[in-house]
């Protein structure tokens, strides 16, 4: 009686200890996602502050930038144009190819789908230049400086990608289903009727990212002599230094990219509602017709040419390899500026990035809400970001940030935190919930039970997302162009400006640089992907 009665008295102060331990979880989950949307709208929302108060100041002859003129227009129709087009083309070989590996069920072919992630991470200015190389020695002038070209260099860079992202959708498919119309229907009608009707909300995910990236992205089309939009919104800040001006003229841009964004819903819901289900070797789509196995081989044929056309194009430019040596040595600091401000970026979008995923995984009734704020700032155009972070910080404040590291640091959160966010969201729904709860009743200080239990189920979530951050923040050209202070510049920053002046051996050698600094990366997050694959 004695002991029962001790327990009993002893419940209401563990329950008031377990409430307080909750309360302290969600004042650092709401603090981190409010960090988050400091970080990610935070530049936008400086120009728009400035742009209104501009506007109400009487400068009433800026209004007429809200409506593109004719040159705009053009420019304007011609980048919406060529996003369709890339992203288009880019999502059906990406399904083609997609559709070939998600039937590959025997190890050790199952476990090495997600190595087709390896060479996503390689930046889109380095496709350009092997590319460019490769027209030049093959005398195919339609392709060289001209649209045609841009649109080509543009899919090759968005390939692994876009198969990483149609292998997402067809995984999301119930295998249940698959089997059920096995039985009475042909592979081939299953594949049209079941699983890409299935697979559709997740598939326009992917096609709209693209789309946006497409869109959004001038360093390519530059290169090739193309203007587009984008590219026009840099000009406008780089001559008149007026950053209102610069986003007005984005506005359109803008508007443009978020309306592409509210096309994501159904597929956002799909990702977060459903799993992967286990294999089932009747789920197999196999004996498809002899036209799609053609479509499909020819799909993996261009997909050969992304990969090794650019590395065969750089090993065989960088010559002599004591002259490459030098350029390397040369470059060290650019590399260890890269290299420095991707870890900064990687390892401070976590924080933010795990406050917002928490808020998606447990905001039920405002989730697409959630979903639309976490997903709009990837619709902000890169030189925006540029922008919105000079306005704010190119001022008297107690602490100089604007001339420091500082400012590329912040311009990669603010362009790849939502990215990251979306990976760890994606993990914590399909966290064992019972998991958590026992957790909780064995371990009534929450915070131990996170390190206990918690991280190490989203572990590799949060690697890949530190991953993502890492290797794209190591290829930012667009934002970072604009903020990264004199003297300390970066490896893509320099190859980019280098790539105006024509290929040469130097620029091949510091490309050739990035490539391995991507692939070392990209190499290890997909290794973890496949292993996770057969451990399953």
């Amino acid at each position: 009686m004695a002991t029962m009665h001790l327990t009993a008295n002893s419940r209401p102060g563990e329950s008031r200890q377990g409430q307080s331990n909750g309360l302290l979880v969600r004042l650092i989950v709401v603090g981190l996602g409010t960090l988050f949307l400091l970080v990610a709208y935070g530049p936008l929302l400086a120009l728009m502050v400035m742009t209104l108060q501009r506007l109400l100041d009487g400068e009433s002859a800026w209004w007429r930038l809200l409506l593109p003129e004719a040159r705009r227009m053009s420019l304007l129709l011609r980048s919406l144009a060529y996003a369709v087009s890339v992203s288009g083309t880019v999502t059906i070989l990406g399904l083609l190819i997609a559709s070939l590996l998600w039937g590959l069920r025997a190890r050790p072919w199952a476990r090495g789908r997600w190595l087709v992630l390896v060479f996503a991470p390689i930046p889109p200015y380095i496709h350009a230049l092997a590319w460019r190389i490769a027209f030049r020695q093959l005398a195919l002038r339609a392709f060289d400086a001209s649209l045609t070209g841009s649109w080509w260099v543009q899919s090759m860079a968005l390939l692994p990608l876009a198969v990483a992202l149609a292998l997402i959708g067809l995984e999301t498919v119930s295998r249940e289903a698959i089997a059920a119309a096995c039985v009475q229907r042909r592979p081939a009608r299953v594949l049209a009727r079941v699983v890409l009707p299935l697979a559709l909300p997740v598939i326009t995910v992917g096609a709209v990212l693209l789309f946006i990236l497409t869109l959004l992205d001038y360093t390519v089309p530059s290169l090739y002599g193309v203007s587009v939009y984008p590219l026009e919104v840099f000009v406008e800040f780089s001559a008149t230094n007026e950053p209102v001006r610069a986003f007005l003229y984005a506005l359109p841009l803008l508007a443009l990219a978020g309306a592409s964004v509210l096309l994501c819903r159904p597929g956002l819901r799909q990702v977060l509602q459903r799993g992967a289900a286990p294999v089932r070797p009747d789920a197999i789509l196999a004996r498809l017709p002899v036209w799609l196995r053609m479509l499909q081989g020819g799909a993996v044929a261009v997909m050969a040419l992304q990969i090794t056309v650019p590395l065969a194009v750089l090993l065989t430019s960088v010559r002599p390899w004591q002259t490459a040596l030098y350029v390397t040595a040369a470059a060290r600091g650019e590399i260890g500026h890269s290299v420095a401000i991707a870890a900064a970026a990687a390892g401070l979008a976590l924080l933010p990035a795990y406050g917002a995923a928490r808020w998606l995984a447990g905001a039920k009734p405002a989730r697409d809400l959630c979903w639309l704020a976490v997903v709009l700032p990837l619709a902000i155009p890169p030189p925006l970001i540029g922008i919105g972070l000079i306005a704010i910080l190119n001022r008297d404040l107690p602490v100089d940030l604007y001339s420091t590291i500082w400012m590329p640091i912040l311009a990669s959160l603010a362009r790849f935190a939502p990215l990251a966010t979306m990976i760890i969201a994606a993990r914590l729904v399909r966290l064992d919930r019972a998991l958590l709860e026992a957790a909780r009743i064995l371990e009534r200080r929450r915070l131990v039970a996170f390190w206990r239990v918690d991280l190490p189920l989203i572990a590799p979530a949060v690697f890949a997302a530190a991953a993502t951050v890492f290797v794209l923040s190591l290829g930012e050209v667009g934002a970072t162009l604009l903020v990264v202070p004199a003297g300390q510049t970066t490896l893509a920053i320099k190859v980019y400006n280098y790539l105006h002046y024509g290929a040469s051996e130097a620029v091949a050698a510091l490309s050739l640089v990035g490539v391995l600094l991507c692939l070392m990366v990209g190499l290890l997050a997909a290794s973890l992907l496949a292993r996770r694959e057969g451990a399953r």
